[in-house]
């Protein structure tokens, strides 16, 4: 888990994908204010935030990454929009995993008196994915509440 912050322009955005509110790019190419271009791959991000992601929008972007999920939480542009909003589509499949191992290993029980080993591994993987991915929800909100823009406003871009 780790949050980051990339200063710049967005220079492409191209979208792979866009599906119940959640939108999947390509990549995403940042210009740097002091020169040179940085690349994201397969960044992942919600609706409402690529609305900001366009060619072109300058200012902070916040990102994140999570088990092998990589995206963009939140946006501050040099014009004073913001919006964070995290995809959160991944806890929902750990609570699916969770509940599915859990009714099995019932079932199992039930039915031949033993405890599948699979069933305890997805349930852990469930349980461990889950944790992870709400504790870095909680994470990059921090950070983007947290950050120096939110009191100083874009023009502390120019620093």
């Amino acid at each position: 888990m780790s949050v980051s912050v990339i200063d710049g322009k967005v220079l492409e955005a191209p979208v792979k994908f866009s599906r119940r509110g959640v939108v999947r790019y390509d990549y995403i190419a940042f210009e740097r204010p002091g020169g040179g271009t940085e690349r994201i791959a397969k960044p992942v991000t919600t609706e409402a935030v690529a609305e900001l992601l366009t060619p072109g929008a300058e200012g902070r972007f916040y990102l994140y990454k999570v088990l092998d999920v990589k995206g963009v939480h939140g946006v501050r542009l040099a014009g004073g929009s913001e919006r964070y909003a995290y995809p959160g589509n991944n806890a929902g499949i750990f609570l699916g995993v969770i509940a599915m191992s859990v009714a099995w290993m019932a079932l199992r029980i039930f039915d031949r008196g033993d405890v599948p080993l699979l069933g305890v591994l997805l349930f852990a993987l469930g349980v461990a994915g889950f944790f992870l991915t709400r504790s870095n929800r909680a994470e990059t909100r921090r950070q983007f509440d947290g950050d120096r823009l939110r009191a100083t406003g874009p023009a502390a871009l120019a620093e």
